[in-house]
């Protein structure tokens, strides 16, 4: 499929090269054609815009690959610059009349079309846009080489994607310079290994060389630490392909792949050719060995992803088995959990905005599904919101909510909403109050602010700020304050603070200010809270994969009491690493000795 090409080979394409600009010369005045004729290495430059832009011009070289509104072509002689791209897309609108192997001449304006507009923060990509002349000077030309990314190529950094605000274009050192370098160009990614899932998009993030030389944690994954965002990673996508991307898993092998890379929503990506042949690496959805017992309560965390029984809403979650998935992870892999904090829950309509607040109907659909998939019986407490007062999917009226047994536990009175302005459009916390064979136990079920707002990885703000981050904190500090005046009554109480807190258990280096530590903040100094996820292998600390990066979102604290008594605790990955899930979190699980005699 592609060839290198020898020196007799290049030789013809440089005198070629040579004849059709000294032609362009001369036949160009003639024909009233005045635009310059310029390699597509000039065109590109050594950045990120193009220092043409704007300009018509006349370029040429070997089509690589078609798209249905374009196609990506490419020099194949090069000026053996890295910094500088010799491929480019030509935007043709609607299907162009050239096919792979192609050699063609086409003029046009040098655009820099950024995907979804502005706002989104996404770079651009340089384009010939809508061409009013495209040549074809010959046909079946071998297709030029990919670039090898990894050992045997160039490397992709592993720790910068930006340090310096755009200001030196370093391909060596900046993965956000890297990229660009090698836009519209044929690549090659060679022994691929995926570090996420295939999502509902055709996407697929991957490492070269099999994950070589990187630190992957004992499931194949790459965990976030404080001091990279892990630029070497690469996206696969299927826009290319005639049929859908293989679901894959975290793990699997892809083989070689290969394509044209291109950018859109933040990040730069490579348009595979052929479908990738999938060697499964056989992870398997974990299964926890905590289980309640006559001394032992278990307590778990799950966010549940938008869940409501209206099919009619663009999100049919009864239809489409996310009722019969959660219900069978909690029954089956979670292993019914006497208490489970749920984030997430939407009321009865969904996402349709009719006024409706009521969760009841949800909760009566995942409990049947518990039951139908051989659960015990539950009970539900939520408290609904007004119309319209937490944010979240318009409509969906989205709350914070339990499931419990009460074969196993009792509610003392009702849960209690947290109103504060710390949670302004913003899901409320809920307190509740179980009893356990005379033990009190209160649990604060969270879902602080989102990350909204935040502009991409690989975007046009660099270093990226972290959206929310300063509500994040105010709402970390009530509830440390809230433990704070629980425990100041009793300082023996036996509190879990546990939920989905939307934040890493450190602060990110590579990310702007402002400051501040989330879960800091919620522990206290000293500390009034212990993060029971500190005890768990750091390789396995993880309830989230970010475009390929496994990481901490979901964490379940306790008090000195609990923490006294040794309590076991477990990430359940269910979801995270596979394409078929009911959730986009993985849930959590902790085991807390809270009766101490023999029955």
């Amino acid at each position: 499929m592609f060839a290198t090409y020898s020196k007799l080979q290049l030789g013809r394409l440089r005198r070629s090269a040579l004849c059709a600009f000294l032609l362009s010369l001369v036949a160009g005045p003639l024909l009233g054609q005045t635009s310059p004729v310029l390699r597509i290495c000039e065109i590109q430059g050594a950045s990120h815009t193009s220092p043409h832009k704007d300009e018509q011009v006349s370029t040429r070289g070997i089509v690589t690959a078609v798209a249905r509104n374009g196609f990506y072509f490419q020099d194949p002689i090069g000026d053996g610059d890295e910094r500088t791209s010799d491929g480019m897309f030509v935007y043709t609108k609607k299907a162009p009349r050239v096919s792979a192997g192609d050699e063609v001449q086409a003029t046009g304006t040098v655009i820099e079309y950024i995907p979804d507009g502005v706002a989104t923060n996404n770079l651009s990509i340089t384009q010939l846009s809508q061409p009013d002349h495209i040549q074809t000077l010959s046909t079946n030309n071998p297709i030029p080489a990919p670039v090898v990314l990894g050992a045997a190529g160039r490397q992709p950094p592993t720790r910068v994607i930006d340090n310096d605000n755009f200001a030196i274009f370093d391909p060596a050192e900046d993965g956000i310079d890297f990229y660009e370098s090698l836009e519209g160009m044929l690549v090659e990614v060679p022994d691929a290994v995926a570090i996420s899932p295939t999502n509902r998009f055709g996407e697929i993030f991957v490492l070269a060389d099999a994950g070589a030389g990187q630190r992957l944690n004992s499931r194949g994954g790459l965990n976030l630490t404080p001091h990279t965002l892990h630029p070497q990673r690469i996206q696969l996508d299927d826009s290319l392909l005639s049929g859908d991307m293989p679901a894959v898993q975290v793990g699997d092998a892809l083989g070689h792949v290969h394509g044209p890379v291109s950018y859109r929503f933040g990040n730069f990506e490579v348009l595979v050719l052929t479908e990738p042949v999938v060697e499964s690496a056989g992870l398997a959805p974990e299964t926890t060995a905590l289980v309640g017992t006559a001394q032992h309560l278990t307590v778990g965390s799950f966010n549940v992803l938008n869940l409501d029984p209206n099919d009619d809403d663009n999100s049919a979650d009864i239809a489409n088995g996310q009722f019969a998935a959660i219900a069978d992870q909690i029954v089956h892999r979670l292993r019914a959990p006497d208490v489970l904090a749920l984030q997430e829950v939407q009321d009865n309509s969904g996402a349709v905005n009719d006024g409706t607040t009521s969760a009841d109907q949800t909760a009566q659909t995942l409990m049947a599904a518990i039951a139908a998939a051989g659960g015990p019986k539950y009970a539900y407490a939520d408290v609904a919101p007004p119309d319209g007062a937490d944010g979240g999917q318009p409509g969906g009226n989205i709350r914070v909510a339990y499931l419990y047994q009460p074969a196993r536990v009792a509610l003392i009175g009702s849960v209690e909403r947290i109103e504060d302005d710390a949670f302004r459009r913003s899901r409320k916390p809920l307190k509740a109050a179980f009893d356990f064979k005379g033990t009190k136990l209160t649990v604060i079920n969270c879902h602080f602010s989102s990350k909204f707002g935040s502009p991409p990885l690989f975007g046009r703000i660099q270093p990226p700020t972290n959206g929310g981050l300063t509500q994040r904190l105010a709402q970390a500090a009530f509830i440390h304050d809230l433990v704070a005046n629980l425990l100041t009554v009793d300082p023996n109480a036996n509190i879990v603070v546990l939920g989905d807190l939307n934040e890493s258990p450190f602060p990110l280096a590579p990310v702007q200010p402002p400051p501040g530590d989330v879960l800091q903040t919620l522990v206290g100094t000293p500390p009034i809270l212990f993060n029971l996820g500190d005890a768990v292998d750091g390789d396995l600390a993880y309830s989230y994969n970010f475009q390929g990066i496994s990481q901490q979102l979901d964490y379940l604290l306790v008090s000195s009491a609990l923490l006294a008594l040794q309590p076991e605790f477990d990430y359940v990955h269910v979801n995270t690493e596979f394409p078929n899930q009911a959730s986009d979190h993985d849930p959590i699980l902790a085991r807390l000795l809270l009766y101490d005699r023999p029955d």
